[in-house]
């Protein structure tokens, strides 16, 4: 990071002093002509100046501006880009009735007047490059936001055909005049064809799309502004180098104008379906509505009625029913039992297996519509941990309305529902035994089920986890992701409490985990998330600590976030270092308002081969001896600096013999944690 300041230092100070020198070089040319002894000062002298200033704007806001690396804020982008247009364009307008003043209140304009008036006019022309330079990188990296490699490769044909039309600045008019209008049709068309890439804008909600729909339109008319700016001063005659006729300046011109005139455009289309992606995190909250019946005790009965109604909602059906296939029971919604058992017999004349989700229609499951007054069905088995527990159908009564991504959204559902169904079941038969033991063993069961019990092994990293428990089950999580062949999550967590209640708020966790884990958001907006469906479901008093790192393969980053977690431990095995990685972070379910995201920090760190990173719980330096003295953080960064290059699994060895022999005869009473990685 310091690095990064360092750069962006040098780019200002380098674009600040080559601006200075280009405008001190047009003044003392003005100077000498008024004096009738003019020097003559090359045009490409001049130029270079002017094009050093724009390149330096250019890595200057590029090395301020990453949406992969703050999380995709889009919104503040375009937020920034609308504060920037406006600013400078104010600063424009305030130089305009300066000059015209100078003009009208002296009739002969006097040597000073006349260098100030022209110095004003470069500062305007300067502001305005700022607004299109910061602009242009802005775009860029809303283009290149989940790009395909054809639209990579072609951003990097524009972006150096584009930088090298700057070398046109140090010629005359008649030297490119031929090739002026090729070369900005060429360049213009490329930058339509890369403004058709709009994915952000489906990550937006309706507030962000209506706000931005009016920054979008200032920011266009403030580009508008300044092109009109640039042909005042090409007719006047007030710049020597020849900007208006710039295949560089009109093509950046077409490419702002154009990319924020399609953004506005896929913005107004997008607004009668802007809460979908809203809808999508509100209806993972309903999986939680059957973690919460677990909690609030109610019956079988009541929760496998939860699960129906949740899905009834998410998919707008008119009516469903539930085979509960341990005992034959079908639980119906809007339908009738003897309906149901008819649907169930059409189904089973299809030969239909119950391996996975299947929509039927009017046409592919005869007599459905004759039967019933139902169109379009859709069948999705509950399974969990190869445990065939039941059948849920939804049931519309237009055909084929059951489309893809209600399919994808109900599939998920399912599956984190199966989950909590078998975890019920598992309650359900072991309540009813002691009371006390039967908690204990089924809380550890729970946790068993959840937690991954394989070491994970790729070919670019090695992963491992262990964890031991007191007889006080603790809420300890971590899990990992396979997003893409090049991005992996982990999540290592703790949940506030201790025995049942810990491993039923984990296995909500799991659930959230699981489901906000294959929308590859960022560590910030997934956390952001996490804490809006825990704080549904939590109660008051509860909470999680947790970090999420994504390992991005192809780059060899680690980005992350922190809520409230313990700082991981990162062994750098070319400096043979130790360090923590920190970050501010607050824990989930602790501030439950909008505000949270403000209070979770972003932050990325490279890794090579042979780097370790471990992840951990409170548990392992909280741990206690008869002296009430702890473990610590300094004692763990040690022993990991001793024994970084071992197996991963002789780490987790030597870390819990060393635990055991500083307790004493001191009792652990909290779950110990630990995950490994070892990049490759």
């Amino acid at each position: 990071m310091l690095n990064e300041n360092r750069f962006k230092l040098l780019f200002a100070a380098l674009g600040a002093i080559s601006w200075l020198l280009w405008v001190v070089l047009v003044l003392i040319e003005q100077l000498f002509q008024t004096y009738e002894t003019p020097i003559d000062i090359p045009l490409w002298g001049k130029a270079i100046f002017l094009n050093v200033f724009i390149v330096n704007l250019y890595l200057y806001f590029s090395k301020q501006i990453d949406i992969e690396e703050d999380g995709g804020n889009f919104y503040n982008l375009i937020w920034e880009s609308f504060v920037t247009g406006v600013t400078t364009t104010l600063i424009s307008v305030l130089v305009v009735p300066v000059i015209t003043y100078l003009h009208i209140r002296f009739d002969v304009i006097q040597v000073n007047n006349s260098l100030i008036i022209n110095f004003l006019k470069h500062l305007e022309l300067g502001f305005m490059l700022i607004f299109i330079v910061s602009l242009f990188t802005r775009w860029k990296k809303l283009i290149l936001y989940k790009r395909t490699v054809w639209v990579q490769k072609l951003w990097i044909v524009f972006e150096y055909g584009l930088a090298a039309t700057l070398f046109l600045h140090c010629l005359e008019v008649a030297q490119f005049q031929g090739i002026k209008l090729p070369i900005t049709l060429l360049l213009g068309f490329m930058a339509v064809v890369l403004s058709v890439n709009l994915s952000w804008v489906a990550f937006l909600n309706l507030r962000q799309k209506g706000l931005l729909m009016f920054f979008l339109i200032v920011i266009i008319f403030c580009i508008a502004y300044f092109y009109e700016v640039l042909l005042q001063y090409s007719e006047k005659h007030l710049i020597d180098i020849h900007l208006a006729e710039s295949p560089f300046m009109h093509t950046l011109f077409i490419f702002l104008i154009v990319y924020a005139s399609f953004a506005e455009l896929v913005l107004f289309f997008n607004l009668p379906t802007s809460s979908v992606f809203e809808r999508r995190f509100a209806e993972i909250t309903n999986f939680q509505k059957l973690s919460e019946s677990i909690l609030a005790g109610r019956t079988e009965r009541q929760v496998y009625e939860v699960l129906l109604e949740s899905a009834m909602s998410i998919a707008k059906t008119n009516a469903a029913y539930l085979e509960v296939l341990k005992n034959n029971e079908i639980i119906c919604v809007h339908l009738s039992t003897e309906e149901a058992k008819g649907i169930k017999k059409l189904l089973q004349q299809t030969n239909y297996q119950y391996l996975n989700s299947k929509k039927f229609s009017a046409k592919t499951l005869p007599n459905l519509s004759s039967e019933t007054s139902f169109q379009s069905l859709l069948v999705v088995p509950l399974i969990s941990h190869q445990h065939h527990l039941g059948n849920l159908v939804l049931l519309k009564e237009s055909n084929n309305t059951f489309d893809n991504v209600v399919l994808n959204l109900i599939n998920t559902y399912a599956t984190q529902a199966s989950i909590t169904l078998e975890n019920f079941s598992l309650i359900s038969q072991t309540v009813e035994n002691e009371k006390y033991k039967t908690e204990l063993n089924t809380a550890k069961a729970v946790k068993e089920k959840l937690l991954p019990k394989n070491t994970y092994f790729k070919h670019n990293f090695e992963f491992f986890a262990y964890t031991s428990s007191p007889d006080q089950i603790g809420g300890d999580y971590y899990d990992y992701f396979k997003i893409s062949e090049q991005k992996y999550a982990i999540i290592i967590g703790d949940v506030s409490g201790k025995g049942t209640s810990a491993a039923y708020n984990m296995a909500q966790m799991k659930g959230i985990f699981h489901s906000l884990v294959q929308l590859d958001l960022s560590p910030d907006l997934f956390m952001k998330y996490a804490n809006d469906a825990l704080s549904a479901c939590f109660e008051r008093s509860s909470f999680v600590t947790a970090s999420y790192f994504l390992i991005d393969t192809h780059v060899r980053k680690l980005y992350y976030a922190r809520a409230g977690h313990c700082p991981s431990l990162h062994y750098d095995a070319q400096n043979q270092i130790v360090s923590y990685k920190e970050g501010k972070g607050l824990g989930l379910g602790i501030m439950r308002n909008d505000k949270f995201i403000n209070h979770i920090e972003v932050c990325v760190a490279a890794y090579n081969e042979g780097d370790l990173l471990m992840l951990y719980t409170d548990g392992v330096v909280e741990c206690a001896n008869a002296n009430n003295e702890e473990y610590g953080y300094e004692r763990l960064q040690k022993l990991l600096q001793t024994c970084a290059t071992s197996p991963l699994s002789v780490i987790a060895q030597l870390l819990q013999k060393d635990l055991e022999k500083f307790a004493g005869t001191a009792q652990l009473n909290d779950d110990c944690t630990m995950v490994l990685v070892r990049f490759g």
